[in-house]
């Protein structure tokens, strides 16, 4: 994947001003904390962990990119609605980690 460029930047700035901003309260009240960072990352703090969500673009797309993931990564394609299934993907990590955490404490 190649970084953000000058042009998909002004897709990202659009996209966070129109989608993002304007439902930040509504994030904020399902647990979810929402920054930029210089780079143009997005800090999403979840239940206690820390993702970073970066604008990438491949093949004339442009993509959302969540890390970690399943000690991986989540990419989406950018378009309307699609900040929100990168949260739910955020929830589902979460309830990974609790399940693995919750069956290393039956083993111990």
């Amino acid at each position: 994947m190649i970084k953000i460029t000058q042009e998909s930047y002004k897709i990202f700035t659009k996209h966070l001003c129109t989608f993002i901003i304007p439902k930040n309260k509504e994030y904020k009240e399902k647990g979810y904390n929402i920054g930029i960072t210089k780079g143009n990352k997005l800090i999403i703090k979840y239940q206690k962990h820390k993702y970073i969500v970066e604008f990438v673009k491949e093949n004339d797309n442009v993509y959302w990119k969540l890390t970690p993931y399943q000690n991986s990564y989540f990419t989406t394609l950018v378009c309307e609605g699609s900040f929100d299934m990168v949260l739910r993907a955020i929830e589902e990590n979460e309830i990974i980690i609790h399940n693995i955490h919750d069956k290393f404490l039956e083993n111990n």
